[in-house]
């Protein structure tokens, strides 16, 4: 592994956690204060769990193996490790950065099996373990876990933003899941502000094809409601 790869990946893990925490400070500002270690070791326990469902473990009948869900699922981990980060203290911090560095550059034995690498990352909670299995599902390129990362972070900023927490936010996006719609529209955007882009984005699709199309169709419902009570209530 040559210096200047472990220097983009530790660049690049950096921006993550600086956009880790601009958005933790908007979803809930007093994290730091009401959160401690546990409530993010507590979410990486149960997403690597997730993780480890979508790998099909259950030996005992048959599964089929959502690989691209294990993907998301190890983006979510991330989330939430670099948020464990921020209570930690420089040493460590940059201790475990070199850890993701060394498990994301490490080569998989033909043996290994796959599905204990989740487990270890749920077991573990290392940026090592992390790494490592991310290596192993297909997320093999840095720039990818970065954009993968940031569509998902910016997601989460967006749905913050438009009622997630007070539960008026549409997460079904005519038929698919936001996230799913998110990393499509993700892909037609330039690294350059990729943020700020991707947000607007997001706002302009969801403005225009899913809360239109929502008002709509509770406007429809209404009417046909409406007109049902009247066929109900009529005396012949």
């Amino acid at each position: 592994m040559t210096k200047e790869f472990s220097d983009k990946v530790k660049n690049l893990l950096h921006q993550m956690y600086d956009a880790q925490c601009k958005v933790n400070d908007e979803i809930f500002p007093e994290w730091r204060k009401k959160l401690d270690m546990e409530n993010w070791e507590e979410a990486i326990l149960v997403e690597s769990a997730e993780a480890l469902e979508s790998a099909g473990y259950k030996w005992w009948k048959k599964q089929d193996i959502d690989e691209e869900n294990i993907k998301v699922e190890l983006i979510d981990i991330l989330h939430f490790k670099l948020s464990w980060l921020a209570y930690q203290s420089a040493y460590v911090f940059e201790q475990e950065i070199s850890g993701f560095i060394s498990g994301f550059g490490k080569k998989i034995k033909p043996v290994e099996r796959k599905t204990k690498l989740l487990k270890d990352v749920g077991k573990t909670q290392t940026m090592f373990s992390l790494g490592k299995a991310m290596k192993a599902y297909g997320l093999d390129n840095i720039e990818d876990v970065f954009r993968t990362y940031m569509t998902k972070n910016v997601l989460n900023l967006f749905r913050t933003k438009n009622g997630y927490k007070e539960g008026t936010y549409i997460k079904n996006w005519n038929g698919d899941e936001d996230n799913v719609v998110a990393f499509k529209l993700a892909k037609k955007i330039e690294a350059d502000n990729f943020f700020e882009n991707l947000y607007k984005v997001l706002e302009n699709y969801y403005e225009n094809n899913v809360k239109e199309k929502d008002g709509n169709n509770r406007a429809i419902i209404k009417s046909r409601k409406r007109k049902f009570n009247k066929k109900e209530t009529r005396v012949d």
